[in-house]
């Protein structure tokens, strides 16, 4: 879980995450079967270049997983679909605002919280831990695991509704949902 000491203030107006290794595990879609890793890769993820998964691969760090076991795919070998990959990364998040995660309200059961603009609520793309769920898992681990109940797009601000338990996210969600 993120830390207090994951996040670098520079003084610029942003906040930073250090630079950490990240574990990437996911399935091949049905739309990538019969592809090879690299092309996999490269056409899911164009964040980076065919080269840049083309060394990942020959360094070991893309590789296939049998039966929760890595193993050494060739890269010419079709993948199946549901078959899981593995891409051992230095992740770099983008930055966001320096602008404080306000906890405004906390009941047994919800809190609720002031999210700041560029700052995304939940882990998505780039981002793991300059996210608001992440600020709040580093600096206020009291309130436990947290579970919007509804969204705010990165670029938004906004009061943020999270469920402390399965219930009442059941609840607000269905009630959000009848509007």
């Amino acid at each position: 879980p993120p830390a207090p000491g994951d996040y670098v203030f520079p003084g610029d107006g942003t906040r930073l995450v250090i630079p950490y290794p990240f574990d990437f595990v996911c399935h091949v879609k049905a739309r990538h079967a019969g592809a090879n890793v690299v092309a996999m890769f490269a056409k899911e993820f164009p964040a980076r270049d065919r080269g840049y998964y083309e060394a990942a691969h020959a360094a070991g760090y893309l590789r296939g997983m049998s039966g929760g076991d890595d193993e050494t795919v060739e890269p010419l070998r079709p993948l199946a679909a549901g078959e899981r990959v593995r891409h051992w990364l230095h992740r770099h998040e983008p930055p966001v605002l320096d602008h404080p995660v306000d906890v405004v309200a906390v009941t047994d059961d919800l809190v609720a919280v002031h999210k700041p603009a560029t700052m995304p609520v939940h882990p998505t793309g780039q981002y793991r831990k300059n996210t608001v769920l992440g600020v709040l898992a580093a600096t206020r681990r009291d309130l436990g695991r947290l579970s919007p109940a509804h969204r705010l797009d990165r670029n938004v601000s906004g009061l943020l509704l999270m469920a402390r338990n399965a219930r009442t996210a059941s609840a607000l969600r269905e009630a959000l949902a009848e509007g």
